[in-house]
């Protein structure tokens, strides 16, 4: 990994200072830093290599690229023993203190960051991967992940990722595994929310509740955008505003599992916790550990939710690129 920049190349740097601090078996771990290039100013850091790859890889290439005969059957019990590892992962890592004193957070807690060392759910490690680089200095943000408090931030300039937004990160990771890879952008964009919650059209422009002034904020913010219109990003905000946050599971998804994603993409307060005690009911490890036991025994899967603008599926055999934010 580097960076052909000066600019993200120091970046680069202390972030492999952060990661050279962490030592945890569902950590990707850091195993050198060198020079890319003796001529400029250009890092490279040598990462930690699994052979199963991301698990975005492996729903895609083992269950949507397959006919349903050829596909691998997902059962809840291997989801939660994947999703129970990176959760002690950001245990870890919320316990954690930067040199500054600074909480340690992830930033991109997604399908396509989780690596497996081996394609067999229900045996292999997982391990939590590309820490932190989107938040702090990537040139894209991936906005379908993303906590409502960061994308509709007033003050954009001083947004700060806290450990609640990984909470909501992590969320979003259940959901893509209930519906074995799924694009959650996909979703939000046809979501509106209850008539009641909507931005209004009429009245002051100049308030909160305005869906102008909302929009003409983030207008201001990703204005040299090329990857996303204003009607996703009206859809985006709107979306935040219903029940399900536009990201509705599946039949299939036990109702447990379901509670546990919806209360992770509820208000930061009301979130589970990572960090701290695992005996109580706020705590993440608890509620996974007791699905966990639920659905030990159990033949109980999860299965494949087709995308509509994003599928990747067997029967579309297709594959558009997610929408991100280009900021400049």
């Amino acid at each position: 990994m580097s960076y052909p920049m000066p600019q993200k190349s120091i970046g680069l740097l202390e972030e492999a200072a952060r990661m050279a601090r962490l030592n945890h078996p569902n950590i990707v771990k850091l195993i050198a830093v060198s020079k890319l290039s003796f001529t400029v100013f250009r890092p490279m850091l040598a990462m930690e290599w699994l052979a199963g790859g991301s698990l975005a890889e492996f729903f895609r290439e083992e269950i949507r690229r397959k006919e349903e005969r050829e596909q691998v059957r997902v059962y809840v019990r291997d989801i939660v023993h994947i999703l129970l590892q990176i959760v002690h992962a950001l245990k870890y890592l919320h316990e954690n203190r930067d040199i500054q004193g600074n909480d340690f957070t992830h930033g991109d807690v997604a399908a396509r960051n989780i690596l497996l060392n081996e394609r067999n759910l229900a045996t292999c490690i997982a391990k939590l991967g590309d820490f932190g680089l989107p938040i702090d200095f990537g040139p894209r943000l991936p906005i379908p992940w993303l906590p409502p408090e960061i994308v509709c931030s007033l003050d954009q300039q001083n947004t700060k990722h806290r450990p609640e937004s990984d909470v909501w990160m992590f969320g979003v990771l259940c959901w893509e595994c209930a519906t074995l890879g799924a694009e959650p952008a996909d979703f939000v964009y046809d979501c509106l929310s209850e008539q009641h919650r909507r931005p209004r059209f009429a009245g002051p422009t100049d308030v909160y509740s305005s869906a102008i002034f909302r929009l003409a904020h983030i207008q201001d913010l990703y204005k040299h955008s090329r990857d996303i219109t204003n009607e996703h990003l009206k859809k985006f905000v709107f979306a935040f505003e219903q029940p399900d946050h536009g990201l509705p599971l599946p039949r299939s998804c036990p109702q447990e599992y379901a509670d546990f994603v919806y209360d992770c993409l509820s208000e930061q307060h009301r979130r589970p916790r990572f960090a701290g005690p695992t005996d109580v009911y706020s705590s993440a490890i608890f509620r996974l550990a007791h699905i966990q036991d639920l659905y030990k025994h159990s033949r109980a899967r999860f299965r494949m939710v087709q995308n509509v603008s994003n599928c990747t599926c067997a029967q579309h055999r297709c594959s558009v690129p997610m929408p991100m934010f280009s900021l400049r």
